[in-house]
């Protein structure tokens, strides 16, 4: 009668019960951590975009109509942050009037206006 005894040697324990234990751990830390820090940035960056977006619905919503495109066009020239954020107005089809950054793009499609459209409030798109 034989006896076959295998030992796993200490170090493939080691790695098993220590090392992949805190790998696992380091894992999971850093996957929510990147989340949070994400979740923060998109948050500050929205809350900001509403800021910058303010400035112009205020003025714009209190025009008469004959000055709208012309108040329009100043607030888009004068916008102090074009340098981070795009602003467009929008007419009454959706047609990009003016934007911030100069350009008039046709043809793109605009989730977040689509989105705002079907919801009947504001939109964000990611």
């Amino acid at each position: 009668m034989e006896f076959e005894v295998k030992f796993k040697s200490v170090a493939w324990k080691w790695i098993v019960n220590v090392f992949l234990v805190m790998f696992m751990v380091i894992l999971v830390l850093e996957i929510v951590f990147c989340v949070l820090i994400r979740s923060y940035y998109l948050n500050k960056t929205q809350s900001l975009a509403e800021e910058y977006g303010q400035a112009f619905i205020t003025p714009l919503a209190n025009c008469p109509s004959s000055e709208y495109l012309s108040t329009a066009r100043r607030y888009c020239e004068e916008f102090e942050h074009k340098d981070k954020l795009e602003v467009q107005i929008l007419d009454n089809s959706g047609n990009i009037l003016f934007s911030t950054t100069g350009f008039t793009v046709s043809g793109n499609s605009m989730p977040d206006y689509q989105a705002a459209v079907t919801d009947g409030d504001e939109a964000f798109w990611i």
